[in-house]
């Protein structure tokens, strides 16, 4: 009796990445709907600053209800330190995608579909090291891309010293 199917332990990886990409994707359109909504209300409460502050000038108020016009201010402002810290969050989230997409061309074994940067895009002892030439490192389909396993700027920079 068979315990296990082999194909399918040989093939989770594969499986468990199109899984996390199709999770993510979906989390990040979700995001990204929440955002936009959040934009909306962000630019509602921004006009109606300038509409209270015209009525209450208008309709000669004293000077003691446009403190009332802190809370819309205060409201709005934190509008957008939350519209910010949801933007980076959805940032994280596109690089989480980019980086499931690269792996999942790198467990395919298509190479031709990993991005790799220009060769002028990399430092210049990078791209005139000998070997960088000889062993043709620099292109769009030479070896860094299928090695630069990285996400973030720090983690670019540290593959770069490990070739130093």
């Amino acid at each position: 009796k068979k315990i296990t199917n082999a194909p399918a332990i040989s093939d989770f990886p594969a499986r468990f990445l199109e899984k996390s990409k199709l999770r993510y994707s979906r989390i990040s359109s979700n995001k990204k709907n929440k955002l936009r909504n959040l934009s909306r209300l962000r630019l509602v409460v921004f006009l109606s600053l300038p509409i209270l502050f015209s009525c209450l000038y208008f309709s000669i108020a004293p000077t003691l209800y446009y403190v009332t016009l802190l809370l819309p201010t205060a409201f709005f402002l934190h509008l957008v330190f939350l519209y910010q810290h949801k933007k980076e969050h959805l940032e994280k989230i596109q690089r989480t995608l980019i980086f499931l997409d690269r792996e999942i061309s790198r467990k395919n074994g298509n190479i031709k579909s990993l991005e790799g940067y220009e060769i002028w895009e990399y430092e210049e002892k990078i791209r005139n090291h000998p070997l960088s030439i000889d062993l043709d490192l620099c292109t769009k389909q030479g070896l860094f891309p299928y090695l630069d396993t990285t996400v973030s700027k720090e983690a670019w920079s540290l593959f770069l010293n490990s070739f130093e």
